[in-house]
């Protein structure tokens, strides 16, 4: 028993539809996701290392950091998270916003869900604090 091989064109991409737009795919390897994370968070590290070695230096408590140091070192982490996987994505040529899943939405539906978020919110909240906390 034998069997026929497969047509030349069965890898091909099938035809897209009219009216339907064709998603480019970002043109670095996806292992350097994994990169980009671990140097984004040692980046990150270092950075909140030399923010509690000032704040030390000024008399702030290394046990007890006041809120200034810890607002600024979850700023430097977010700058080095993002640095860094822009950083990677530039290595392999230009990008554009969509390449990160960004793409512009409809404002009414944006803001419904927003507001929808937020009032979930308030009222976990609301039951956790009636509700004791536990």
């Amino acid at each position: 028993m034998s069997t026929e091989p497969a047509p030349q064109d069965f890898f091909e991409a099938p035809e897209v539809p009219p009216g339907v737009e064709v998603r480019r795919q970002p043109r670095w390897p996806p292992w350097t996701a994994v990169v980009a994370l671990i140097a984004g968070l040692a980046a990150a590290l270092f950075g909140a290392l030399v923010i509690g070695v000032v704040a030390v230096a000024f008399g702030a408590n290394f046990n007890d950091q006041p809120p200034a140091v810890t607002i600024t070192a979850t700023v430097v982490q977010d700058l080095c998270l993002i640095g860094s996987a822009v950083l990677f994505a530039r290595m392999y040529g230009r990008f554009s916003p969509a390449d990160f899943g960004l793409r512009p939405t409809r404002l009414w539906p944006a803001i419904g869900w927003d507001v929808l978020g937020w009032l979930a919110f308030l009222v976990f909240t609301a039951i956790f604090y009636v509700t004791g906390g536990a």
